[in-house]
C-alpha cells in the first residue's frame, strides 16, 4: 500500500470514528417509545481483487446506514483479509459502546464454521445487550432498504416472536421456479478444516442413519430475521447442540441448521413464516449461477415493491450489492430515499445512469418512463442469461414464461429430479442446473 494511500486509509477511519461516536453518544430521548430494536451480526470478508482500503469503506458505509444507538451491532471479519482491514474496522468499532467485534477466525464458506461464527455472533448480541427483540443475519454485501428507524417501526408492526426464514424441504423445493432435490446432500461427507477450506471425502452417510436421527432436514437462505427468544434458543440449547453435530460434516450446513432447528419444535414451527426472509435477492431461474445476482437500477422498482409502508413492506434488506460501479447508482437513490427524499429527486442520478447505459431518454422524461425503461432493461438481461445457459446446453432457447408454466415434472428412469420448462426436461439435482439432450 502506497504512503498516500495509508493517510487517506487513516483520515477515513478517523472521520468514521467521530461520526459514529457523536451518534452513540447523542441522547435518545426522541427515540419512539415501544419500537423493537435490533441486533446486527455482520459478517466481513474482503473479497479476492478489493482492496483493503475499499473493503474499510464498504463497511463504514454499511455501518453508517444501519447504525441507531439503541440497537446492538456485533462483527465479525474473516481472518484471510488484509490485516489493515481487521484494525481498521476494530479501531472503528472499540468506540462503540453498543458494538462488538469478535476474534478473527478462518471462515470456510459452504463449511460449519459459517454456522459456529453465525451463532458466535447471536451469542454475543444476547450478552452486550438484553433488551433487543430481532437479530438480522446479514454480510457485507448486504444493504438496508429502509432507514435503522423505519427497520424498527416495521418490525414493531409484524407479529411478535416470528422467525424470517424459508422452510423449504431439503428433500424437494421450488427455488425461485426451479425445483431442486437435495436429499443426497444431507449424507454427503465433507470436512471443513476451519484454516478456509471445505474437503469433500467421496464418503456418504447411509440414508436409514440419517432417518434414525430423527430429524426432517429444511433449508433457506443464509439471511434471516430471528426473533431472540429463537436466537437464545440456538445458541445455548441442547437440541441447538445436537444438530449442530449432526450438520457439522453437511455442505453448506448455514442453509440448513436454522430452518431444521426451528421446525423441530411445536411452538417454534408455529413461529416460522417459511415465505419470507426480508431480504430481497434476485435470482435468475434457469440461470447460469449458483449465486444471486449483483443489483444495479435495473432492479430499483422491485425494492420499492417491498419497502415499509409505502410497499409491501417484505424486503427491509436486500443483496448483492457491489459498491463499486455496478451499484453505484443504486445505493445513491437508495440512500436518498432512506434520507427522506423522493423518488422524483432522484431522477436526475436515473437518468444520468441510463444514457451511460445507451438509453436515449431525455432530461424532461417523467419518472413512470424511467422506471419502465430500467424495469425493460432488467427483463431483457435476465432473459438474455436464460438463453444463454439453456442455449449452452444444445437446443434453441424457450421463450420467457410466466412461474406457473415452470413445473414439477415426473423422476426419469435414472431415478435423477426433473422439471420441465417449456416442455424441454431439466435435469436439476446435485445443485446445479443442466440441460439433458432429450427433450419430452
Amino acid at each position: 500500500m502506497s504512503r498516500l494511500a495509508l493517510v487517506l486509509l487513516v483520515l477515513l477511519q478517523v472521520f468514521a470514528l467521530c461520526v459514529l461516536a457523536a451518534s452513540a453518544a447523542r441522547p435518545t430521548s426522541d427515540d419512539p417509545k415501544g419500537l423493537v430494536t435490533v441486533a446486527f451480526g455482520i459478517m466481513v470478508y474482503q473479497r479476492q481483487g478489493v482492496s483493503a482500503e475499499s473493503a474499510l469503506m464498504q463497511f463504514q458505509r454499511l455501518l453508517r446506514t444501519l447504525y441507531d444507538p439503541v440497537n446492538t451491532y456485533a462483527i465479525h471479519v474473516d481472518s484471510k483479509s488484509d490485516p489493515t482491514l481487521i484494525a481498521g474496522i476494530n479501531r472503528i468499532l472499540q468506540r462503540l459502546p453498543n458494538a462488538v467485534m469478535l476474534e478473527s477466525t478462518s471462515v470456510a464458506w459452504g463449511g460449519i464454521s459459517v454456522v459456529e461464527r453465525t451463532l458466535a455472533l447471536a451469542q454475543a448480541a444476547l450478552e452486550l445487550d438484553q433488551r433487543w427483540s430481532y437479530f438480522v443475519n446479514i454480510g457485507h454485501e448486504d444493504y438496508p432498504n429502509a432507514s435503522p428507524r423505519e427497520i424498527r417501526k416495521a418490525l414493531t408492526a409484524m407479529p411478535a416472536g416470528r422467525n424470517y426464514m424459508k422452510c423449504w424441504h431439503l428433500a424437494e423445493h421450488d427455488f425461485f421456479g426451479q425445483i431442486e432435490r437435495h436429499g443426497p446432500k444431507a449424507r454427503k461427507v465433507v470436512v471443513d478444516d476451519f484454516a478456509g477450506m471445505v474437503h469433500p471425502t467421496g464418503f456418504s452417510k447411509p440414508a436409514d442413519s440419517m432417518r434414525a436421527l430423527g430429524f426432517q432436514f429444511y433449508k433457506s437462505l443464509q439471511q434471516m430475521v430471528i426473533s431472540r427468544d429463537f436466537c437464545r434458543h440456538a445458541v445455548y440449547s441442547a437440541d441447538a447442540r445436537r444438530l449442530l453435530l449432526v450438520t457439522a460434516s453437511l455442505l453448506a450446513p448455514d442453509e440448513v441448521f436454522f430452518p431444521t432447528l426451528l421446525q423441530q419444535s411445536d411452538s417454534y414451527r408455529s413461529t416460522a413464516t417459511c415465505d419470507s426472509t426480508l431480504h430481497y435477492s434476485h435470482w435468475i431461474r434457469p440461470g447460469h449461477s449458483w449465486h444471486p445476482e449483483y443489483l444495479d437500477l435495473t432492479h430499483l422498482e422491485l425494492l420499492l415493491g417491498g419497502r415499509p409502508w409505502v410497499g409491501r413492506g417484505d424486503v427491509l434488506f436486500f443483496r448483492k450489492v457491489d459498491f463499486g460501479s455496478k451499484s453505484a447508482a443504486l445505493l445513491s437513490v437508495i440512500d436518498a430515499l432512506n434520507g427522506g427524499k423522493s423518488l422524483e429527486s432522484c431522477l436526475p442520478v436515473m437518468l444520468n445512469w441510463l444514457r451511460a447505459q445507451g438509453s436515449s431518454l431525455s432530461d424532461t422524461s417523467a419518472l413512470s418512463e424511467v422506471l419502465s425503461e430500467l424495469t425493460r432493461r432488467r427483463v431483457a438481461h435476465d432473459q438474455a442469461v436464460r438463453s444463454a445457459f439453456l442455449s449452452a446446453r444444445n437446443g434453441p432457447p424457450p421463450p420467457l414464461l410466466p412461474p406457473e408454466r415452470f413445473h414439477r415434472h415426473s423422476s426419469g428412469s435414472d431415478g435423477a429430479d426433473w422439471s420441465v420448462f417449456d416442455g424441454r426436461r431439466m435435469r436439476t439435482g446435485r445443485g446445479r442446473a443442466s440441460r439433458d439432450a432429450l427433450a419430452q
